[in-house]
């Protein structure tokens, strides 16, 4: 979600730079898991791996990292895919607009809840 503006704030050639050394990055981790995994016997997780060499408390603080750090991608998800979302979808309701130019008082409008973060936010989670 972040490689454009990454991108953006390096520049086109350090940005295929560091998305090259990322790419090499991740080929060279699953290599030495598929090695670990060659070794250990194991036809499991990383926290079976993480177990069989750093004992079983290694395993269970693997497995909490992985929950934090999926539930902070999804939330970030979700602030993300609202704030596209009423940029797409606010604009297909305009609000009605009433005018009392008798009046003293301004004009009031009524607002969408398609112009609200919550909505998207909602309609993701129960997807």
């Amino acid at each position: 979600m972040s490689i454009p503006y990454a991108f953006a704030c390096v520049g086109f050639i350090n940005g295929m730079a560091i998305q090259f050394i990322l790419i090499c990055s991740a080929m060279v981790s699953t290599l030495l898991y598929l090695e670990a995994r060659r070794i250990l016997a194991s036809k499991y997780s990383f926290s079976d791996i993480a177990e069989k060499t750093m004992g079983k408390v290694s395993g269970i603080l693997l497995n909490l990292l992985v929950a934090v750090a999926l539930f902070g991608v999804l939330t970030l998800y979700m602030i993300l895919f609202s704030r596209i979302a009423i940029s797409v979808f606010g604009n297909l309701y305009k609000p009605i607009c009433t005018d009392t130019p008798l009046s003293d008082r301004p004009e009031t409008c009524t607002t969408s809840m398609w112009n609200e973060k919550w909505i998207y936010i909602l309609i993701l989670s129960a997807i």
